[in-house]
């Protein structure tokens, strides 16, 4: 039954009031009735009037709030879904759900504005509403794909990503504060610096008392860790000049000053890596100079090896016989081919669309607990597509199988994934270390080869590169790189950790199909040698 506000009541006894026909009353035959009558319709006026002018102040109010979401959609110079394919834009959106539509819906609550059809149209589209950890997500989407592809602060500020559509509108200082938080909760203290220097610099009118200690605190303790003790003093004295009883500062400050009467010139050093970090932050440093474009493949640095590699036309199976496949090979070590248009538009929308209602957060293996689990090294969303599920699937499989000369029948299922805003999965290796707990449940033993499958083009990022090789591609929608992740002699080829880099701008699909050990004997014939 539809709830009865105060408002409805009221109307309720207005109408009541003047339309029963139970009312009986002979106003004519005494003047007190008359008066009667008078005082009735001035109540009436006066309690209508009021009415009215409320809802109007109500409406008002929420006219307001809608007209700042309009503002802001409209801020934006890309239309449409174009704003899901930008990571600023994608940002933005998720900030004006959780912080305007928000403030509309409680408004809209407290004001019991909504009738009951338009609060189950709002109770309906808020089940898609973002959350704070979709908030949080995309802050650190923005900091990884400033990391990866070396992009400035001020220019994301400004709604600028170099090569990049312009957003048109400029991120306020709740937004560079947010990103900058985020930084700083991942220790990530320079970039924290920057993004608050930022606020600050903004000097905005709206932020308190309050939002700036917490600005200054978080603005001294970076400038601290990145060995700038001064300025970090001068900053926590800021700090204790508004909010003289936070202790935090007033303990910062005692050691500052200690810090600075050890090192007059208020510089600390710096903590040294260990080996193993080291190690990590050079692979991690070629990945993203790969990413961005960089170095090209090592292989085609010898001209010997150049030589070597070639283009030809696929046709050695009789149902390739009149649609050859177009074959290129870009690397000898690792050996990697890319197969050109190997699906087609309507087959790459079709497996997309089987896809999409599945899609769930893509997971890794701890390789100490044999468990799948969430890792933020791995952001995508993925299903899984038998060759029962479809007769597509099971024609891709077919397909597969023509191109590599490999069987089935131990494979995996066609992985479909989809990448969100600064998707990426960083450097790894799809085939398994001997003797992890992955081998009870892979039946078919290791993956001795993957065909990874672009069902979509990027504008910007998104490429798959061997940080071990110095292999990059890019992705094209249809086409395939296909590799051995095993030697013949079944030791897996370090030469094939890879990654696929963060999408800078625009929308990544991609197919995996993980092709097992078992079944390939005769097919892909392994070598006591160990250096086959």
């Amino acid at each position: 039954m539809p709830r009865l506000t105060s408002n409805s009541t009221l109307i309720l006894f207005i109408v009541t009031f003047l339309f029963s026909p139970f009312i009986q009353s002979e106003v004519f035959t005494a003047t007190d009735d008359i008066e009667k009558l008078i005082y009735s319709e001035y109540k009436l006026y006066h309690e209508l009037d009021n009415y009215i002018k409320l809802q109007q102040n109500r409406l008002v109010t929420l006219r307001k709030l809608l007209d700042e979401i309009k503002s802001q959609m409209h801020g934006v110079h890309l239309k449409g879904y174009e704003q899901g394919k930008h990571p600023l834009a994608v940002f933005l959106l998720v900030r004006r759900f959780l912080r305007n539509w928000k403030e509309l819906e409680a408004t809209a609550e407290e004001e019991q504005i909504f009738n009951d059809k338009l609060l189950d149209t709002f109770a309906y589209y808020k089940r898609t509403f973002p959350n704070l950890q979709d908030l949080e997500g995309s802050a650190e989407a923005i900091l990884r794909l400033q990391d990866v592809y070396n992009l400035k602060e001020i220019d994301l500020a400004s709604g600028i990503i170099d090569g990049g559509p312009r957003l048109g509108v400029q991120l306020s200082w709740l937004d560079c504060f947010t990103i900058g938080k985020k930084a700083y909760e991942n220790e990530d203290f320079e970039r924290s610096y920057k993004w608050m220097k930022i606020v600050q610099r903004s000097q905005n009118p709206s932020i308190s008392s309050d939002q700036w200690v917490k600005i200054l605190d978080y603005l001294a303790f970076s400038a601290y860790k990145l060995g700038n003790v001064k300025e970090a003093m001068n900053l926590t004295q800021a700090l204790l000049k508004l909010d003289p009883k936070h202790e935090r500062a007033k303990q910062n400050i005692y050691y500052y000053e200690k810090v600075l009467t050890k090192n007059s010139d208020g510089k600390e050093g710096e903590d040294s890596l260990s080996q193993d970090e080291n190690d990590w932050s050079h692979e991690f440093d070629f990945y993203k100079k790969l990413c961005r474009g960089g170095p090209k493949a090592k292989a085609g640095d010898n001209k010997m090896v150049s030589n070597h590699l070639t283009c030809y036309q696929l046709r050695q199976h009789a149902r390739l016989l009149f649609s050859p496949i177009n074959v290129e090979v870009i690397s000898l070590q690792p050996y990697i081919l890319i197969y050109h248009n190997l699906l087609n538009d309507l087959e790459v929308e079709a497996l997309k669309t089987l896809a999409a209602p599945m899609l769930q957060r893509a997971t890794v293996h701890n390789k100490d607990t044999g468990k799948l689990e969430y890792a933020t090294y791995r952001i995508s969303k993925s299903a899984w597509l038998n060759d029962d599920d479809h007769p597509l699937v099971r024609r891709i499989s077919t397909l597969i199988e023509d191109v590599t000369g490999l069987t089935m029948e131990s494979a995996e299922a066609l992985q479909i994934a989809n990448y969100g805003i600064g998707g990426h999965y960083e450097p790894h290796f799809d085939h398994a270390d001997s003797g992890t707990d992955v081998f009870k449940t892979w039946k078919g033993g290791n993956r001795i080869a993957t065909m990874l499958i672009y069902l979509s083009s990027v504008e910007l990022g998104g490429a798959t590169v061997f940080s071990s090789a110095g292999v990059r591609i890019e992705p094209r929608q249809g086409s395939a790189a296909f590799w051995y992740n095993l030697h013949r002699n079944g030791n897996g080829n370090n030469l094939t950790r890879h990654a696929a880099c963060p999408v800078l701008i625009g929308s990544k699909w991609i197919a995996n199909k993980w092709i097992h050990q078992v079944g390939q004997e005769l097919r892909h014939q392994c070598t006591l040698n160990s250096n086959d």
